[in-house]
């Protein structure tokens, strides 16, 4: 290569050995070589704290071409070097390597001292992602997505080094008028993976741990085979950016079609309905009202036409809904005792809670931080943009700056360091590289380095051997996730879901129980919300959160595992007490509903306690021989038996039957909010207590129960009287007497504003 003396004495001589092409002209003896400046980064990792954000490389350097006024377009090709806007820049090392490729994207004319000179600057093939704009609908893997986007919107690179299994199921990605830079960082976000454009234009998308290894180590003490000289010029641990528990809060999405049961405001005169949730239409396109199992024609509150008007107004509409004030006005009021139900949907918030417990305890306590991001509805995606940040910053950020002289270091790879006067000996993910000239095509690579929360790689790498998450639920709610020790054996517990599954099913403990219910660090549908999971941690024997949406199999979420049968007038699906949770009800009709529970093991004779939340639409009496409604009611034989009942004069009564005697206690009580109601029965002593909402009852006189025949049930009287009207939800029965503290956290979260 000729040695060319460039106008900028005596720093302007471009020395043998790099190589600058601007739009495929070689403009190397126009080019003042101890200028260039390229910077390499990775943009992800210890302290961004947004995601795999992707890499991007600059360069900058002088050139004497110009003045900047006679550049030409890159319409243009040219046969000669000169200055090319826009024009496709590739600079060479000493060994012909490429160390950047990308585009010139400014020039500018400057004067130092006497020389007039032109710097040139630019950005690498990733960041022009950011000049085209994507309006489509994806779903697919991850691969599947990122491969339709580059062939359609950027067929100049290379996606054959893109791997061809995904690691991620997306249901649905609605890209509308966005960058494709800002599509392909959706995708990145969501999976915590890496991606690039090399300078050989080849797209690079790799996951953490799996990133490529530094071709050699650094020491202060090299074998100059497989470890050269490093130069360490700081080394620092910033506990400021500590996140060990991550909020992320999500977008909005529809239920499931929800009815609700409208019965309880039906009073022959009442013609204003309150829904309890902003109305949507339901899967069909509709919202519908029922009487009596009769559908009526639905018009629109805002609406001008005859279908949007009353009967009495001459229009065609039996009822009038207003979404923004959550009502079903009806032309003619139901007459008393009608069932009245409107069937819609509503939207969830979402919301996912992520800890990294080994941080936790490292530190001895959380440091928060939170992620936003309205247009993510799915908690998979939510799960894995918050373990990236947990990647990042469980542990603060360490940053490591050095220097070295062997070429090969690249931004995201994995680089051993030792350092023996320092005490550094660790693996680190070179964040960025600053590539300066020392002559003769050789260079000086001043490096920064960041150290990830290496368990959380290997959490990572599991949760992708393990399945490809995919969210199928059509439900969102507040997830709390809960990683394991970062010693377990993971490749033989780590365990992934990939179907919905019922809210509390499974836990996070210490040590794997084995009970088929464990949970593990990424096992995506564990949570649902805390209130099962507060139930669950005081062992019932039977628990019964009835949040079931189809079928007649009632889930027992205890430690028997004794499911219920839901017999006759009973619905599913109903506003229940626990925030976050609004379908975690059953509506008993009060004449044919109940759920039949196994006998076998429940507690005979010894300490017990009994819980459920009820919301009940009538205390009065049933039939001629006037037995009152039982919400829970077991005869476990001819001697013992338990009832929660209602008061005919406006309450709630717990009773037990024994060996002996009877003991019973009540308390009042209102139609139409929830309670929840705890009897505790203590064998050895034949003391019995109730609680109301957390709240020790006083005690009134009330009748006695009788036994009736053996057996269990929820919302009658087990011989088949004193069948209970309202709704009902989280019964459970433990075999020893649950503490006050205990009784009042079950309260404080569920009540929530229904109290």
């Amino acid at each position: 290569m000729p040695i060319v003396t460039t106008p900028f004495s005596p720093r302007g001589v471009t020395q043998g050995g790099i190589k600058v092409v601007l739009a495929g002209q070689d403009i190397t003896p126009y080019i003042d070589e101890s200028s260039i400046d390229i910077k390499d980064t990775l943009g992800q990792g210890a302290g961004s704290g947004s995601g795999a954000s992707p890499r991007a490389s600059t360069f900058t350097l002088k050139s004497s071409l110009g003045p900047a006024a006679t550049a030409v377009g890159s319409g243009t090709r040219p046969t000669q070097p000169m200055l090319v806007r826009n024009g496709e820049i590739v600079i060479y090392d000493a060994n012909n390597n490429r160390i950047f490729g990308g585009y010139l994207t400014k020039i500018t004319d400057q004067t130092e001292t006497t020389q007039v000179y032109t710097q040139l600057e630019g950005v690498d093939y990733y960041q022009t992602f950011a000049r085209t704009i994507v309006n489509d609908i994806y779903s697919g893997s991850d691969v599947q997505i990122l491969t339709q986007l580059l062939q359609k919107y950027a067929p100049q690179i290379n996606i054959k080094t893109i791997p061809t299994l995904g690691s991620m199921t997306f249901s649905l990605k609605n890209y509308r008028n966005k960058t494709l830079l800002d599509c392909l960082t959706d995708i990145i976000d969501s999976t915590g993976y890496q991606a690039w454009v090399d300078p050989y234009k080849n797209f690079h998308y790799v996951s953490p741990g799996s990133a490529s290894t530094a071709p050699f180590k650094l020491s202060n003490n090299p074998d100059f085979v497989t470890s050269f000289q490093v130069g360490v010029d700081s080394y620092e641990i910033d506990d400021n950016a500590i996140i060990n528990r991550v909020y992320f809060y999500g977008g909005r999405k529809p239920s499931n079609d929800f009815v609700q049961d409208l019965s309880p405001q039906v009073n022959g005169n009442n013609t204003t309905f309150l829904l309890a949730y902003y109305p949507r239409t339901a899967s069909d396109g509709k919202v519908h009202a029922y009487v009596n199992g009769v559908e009526k024609t639905i018009g629109y509150q805002a609406g001008t036409t005859l279908k949007d008007k009353l009967r009495s107004q001459g229009g065609t509409a039996d009822v009038l809904l207003n979404a923004d004030a959550h009502t079903l006005t009806f032309d003619i009021a139901p007459p008393a005792g009608s069932t009245v139900t409107c069937k819609y949907r509503y939207e969830l918030p979402l919301m996912v809670v992520l800890p990294d417990p080994v941080s936790v305890r490292y530190f001895g306590g959380y440091f928060d931080g939170t992620v936003s991001d309205q247009t993510v509805v799915d908690t998979q995606v939510a799960i894995q943009r918050a373990k990236v940040l947990l990647l990042e910053q469980a542990y603060g950020l360490r940053t490591l700056k050095l220097r070295c002289w062997r070429s090969g270091l690249q931004s995201g790879m994995v680089l051993r360091v030792d350092h023996s006067i320092r005490g550094i000996h660790d693996s680190f993910i070179v964040q960025e590289v600053d590539i300066k000239p020392m002559g003769n095509g050789f260079f000086e690579y001043d490096v920064t380095c960041g150290a990830w929360n290496w368990s959380m790689v290997d959490i990572l790498n599991h949760l992708f051997a393990a399945a490809q998450p995919n969210d199928t639920s059509s439900q969102e709610s507040t997830t709390q996730i809960d990683d394991q020790e970062q010693n377990e054996n993971l490749s033989l517990s780590f365990s992934v879901s990939t179907t919905t599954t019922k809210f509390g099913t499974y836990l996070a403990h210490t040590f794997a129980l084995g009970d088929g219910r464990d949970a593990y660090a990424g096992f995506c549908s564990i949570g649902g919300p805390n209130y099962v999971n507060s139930v669950l941690a005081d062992a019932p024997i039977r628990y019964y959160s009835m949040d079931e949406s189809s079928g007649t199999v009632v889930n027992d979420l205890g430690s028997q595992q004794q499911n219920g049968a839901l017999t006759g007038g009973v619905l599913l699906g109903h506003p229940g007490p626990i925030l976050n949770w609004p379908t975690n009800a059953d509506a008993f009709d009060g004449s044919t509903g109940y759920i039949n529970l196994p006998m076998t093991g429940l507690p005979r004779g010894t300490d017990a306690t009994y819980e459920i939340w009820v919301n009940t639409s009538s205390f009065a009496n049933q039939g001629t021989a006037a037995i009152s409604p039982r919400y829970m009611s077991i005869n476990v034989d001819g001697t013992n038996a338990i009832h929660i009942a209602a008061v005919a004069t406006g309450g709630f009564t717990f009773q037990v039957n024994y060996s002996g005697g009877i003991a019973n206690l009540a308390t009042t009580a209102s139609l139409n909010r929830w309670y929840h109601i705890v009897g505790v029965w203590q064998a050895a002593t034949h003391t019995i207590a109730l609680y109301l909402n957390g709240a020790p009852a006083p005690y009134i006189s009330v009748g006695n129960y009788g036994f009736g025949t053996a057996g269990a049930n929820i919302g009658r009287r087990v011989d088949g009287s004193g069948y209970a009207a309202g709704n009902m939800a989280h019964a459970a029965i433990y075999n020893y007497a649950l503490s006050p503290a205990r009784i009042l956290a079950h309260t404080n979260m569920g009540l929530l504003g229904h109290e």
